[in-house]
């Protein structure tokens, strides 16, 4: 009887096993395939270049220059026995917030989440800035608090901002090359060239004008850069690599000439205001070729 009741036993122990091994090679094999290959593989997306918009005469109306996108791993980051949590957490932030409320200041930085305004009324120069630290400073705890491997904290930063953040010698902060549009002529011709944003996904595109209208040629091809990783994080020499080389944009060369724009909106602007219009517009051709030399609104 006892040895019936290990044989029994031998082959519901040796069937559940078959059942199980089906289970996780059968149905949950496309799962475990994913996870493996999400384990062992680092995807990084390479941001094309875009391409630069010029004046007639070859001087530049729109670019792009480098610029960095600001994270931080709170995991990775070893708490000193000197700090409580809080503390550290406090001490971490003050040290950023300095640095972002100065480049705010000077280049309306902007988070990836909206800090609201301050209240200014009934308060000092001093007050205000101090609670504008407060608030970036409330931000930063926030993102270190959150129990994640890596969280953004600023986007759009530039490489000047990049190495004063880097001096304050930060364990966990690290820096992700992206680029940012920039115009040279401020705000001239702005109504013609339209503006960047971002769409649905987070990638850059344009809205109106030029940028809008050409926003297919000028945006490029993004690249890809695909390696497999050992679990030290390390690339595998002979594993998996594919690297697909980013195409940058096409360049694009306008008609209008720089002098006539310059010439064009400062007096449709002075023309406005004298006559207190709700707005004007202008377009000059040149007769020959119908080529559009300026626009201009106002």
């Amino acid at each position: 009887m006892r040895i019936r009741f290990l044989k029994i036993s031998f082959f519901v122990i040796i069937f559940s096993i078959i059942l199980r091994l089906g289970y996780w090679q059968i149905l949950k094999s496309d799962e475990l395939t994913a996870r493996a290959e999400g384990q062992r593989t680092s995807i990084k997306n390479v941001i094309a270049p875009r391409g630069t918009i010029f004046y007639q005469d070859g001087s530049t109306l729109a670019t792009s220059q480098p610029a960095y996108l600001v994270y931080v791993q709170p995991k990775s980051i070893v708490i000193p026995k000197s700090f409580n949590i809080t503390e550290f957490r406090r001490f971490y932030a003050q040290k950023l917030a300095e640095v972002f409320w100065e480049e705010d200041q000077k280049l309306k930085l902007k988070f990836k989440e909206d800090i609201p305004p301050v209240e200014t009324a009934v308060k000092t120069d001093e007050e205000i800035k101090k609670d504008e630290k407060k608030q970036i400073e409330d931000f930063i705890i926030d993102r270190l608090s959150q129990d994640l491997y890596w969280v953004s904290l600023a986007r759009k930063v530039d490489l000047e901002t990049k190495k004063r953040l880097e001096k304050l010698n930060l364990e966990g902060l690290g820096f992700e090359p992206t680029s940012q549009r920039f115009y040279p002529e401020g705000s001239s011709s702005a109504h013609l060239l339209g503006f960047i944003g971002s769409d649905i996904y987070g990638a850059e595109t344009g809205y109106f004008g030029i940028e809008g209208f050409y926003n297919g040629e000028l945006k490029g091809t993004p690249g890809l850069l695909k390696l497999e990783k050992d679990a030290l994080g390390l690339p595998i020499l002979i594993g998996q690599f594919i690297n697909k080389i980013a195409k940058p944009g096409k360049n694009l060369t306008l008609t209008v000439d720089r002098t006539v724009q310059y010439i064009v909106e400062r007096n449709l602007r002075a023309g406005v205001e004298k006559y207190k219009a709700k707005g004007g517009s202008v377009v000059v051709l040149e007769p020959s070729s119908g080529n559009i030399v300026s626009r201009g609104e106002f």
